[in-house]
């Protein structure tokens, strides 16, 4: 199983999430650490926690440094921020202070902060901010290469080549390929558009559709 790892963490503290109403989260310092619960309102630096315990009925406050947001096995949530921003997927595992994600659209595992979760019931739609681009394109790199969209991300898509290689792609640097040669599979069958294909060897073991 491939899995990608989160990008850097940036300038935001990782202790400070940005929480909203209805986030469960747990507390990582104090008396109460450990203890979990889901918000219920945010008042300025004040949190209102409505805490998942018997013998605490009332509402607890904390500061946003005493919390960080807490997800459990087969969650479905979505990357709020960062490298995979507007990605879904469910929550497979929990290591080291991040969640281990099994992508809607790509079927590979990401790691991302908790902090950069959100639970949500939508479905990523594999289309980019612009509408212009989707995963599974053919697009041309330059005037000898070729390749798919294999994931969007915030700022670049992935693009396995012809050549078998993944590469980073800015989005004005790309052009869909509209026109294009005839491809054969292993078993010397042509490739049409929309047929479902299937990687069997290389490092991209993933399924494709061919788009026009």
């Amino acid at each position: 199983m491939l899995i990608l790892e989160v990008g850097g963490t940036g300038s935001r503290d990782a202790a400070a999430p940005a929480l909203q109403p209805g986030d469960v989260v747990e507390v990582v310092e104090g008396d109460l650490k450990n203890l979990t619960g889901r918000v219920v309102s945010l008042e300025g630096d004040s949190i209102s926690v409505k805490p998942h315990h018997k013998d605490l009925q009332d509402l607890l406050a904390f500061q946003a440094r005493e919390l960080r947001k807490a997800f459990k096995e087969g969650d479905h949530v979505k990357v709020v921020a960062g490298r995979y921003e507007g990605e879904t997927g469910l929550v497979v595992r929990i290591e080291h202070n991040l969640a281990i994600l099994f992508s809607d659209l790509t079927m590979h595992e990401l790691k991302v902060r908790p902090q950069d979760l959100q639970l949500c019931l939508e479905t990523s739609s594999g289309v980019d901010a612009s509408g212009q681009y989707q995963l599974g394109d053919m697009v041309q790199l330059d005037p000898q290469t070729v390749g798919v969209i294999v994931r969007l991300e915030k700022e670049a898509f992935k693009v396995l080549t012809q050549h078998g290689k993944e590469v980073n792609a800015k989005p004005h640097a790309l052009q869909l390929r509209k026109s294009r040669g005839v491809a054969l599979d292993s078993r010397q069958n042509e490739i049409t558009s929309r047929d479902v294909v299937k990687v069997i060897q290389g490092p991209h073991i993933v399924s494709l559709i061919v788009r026009d």
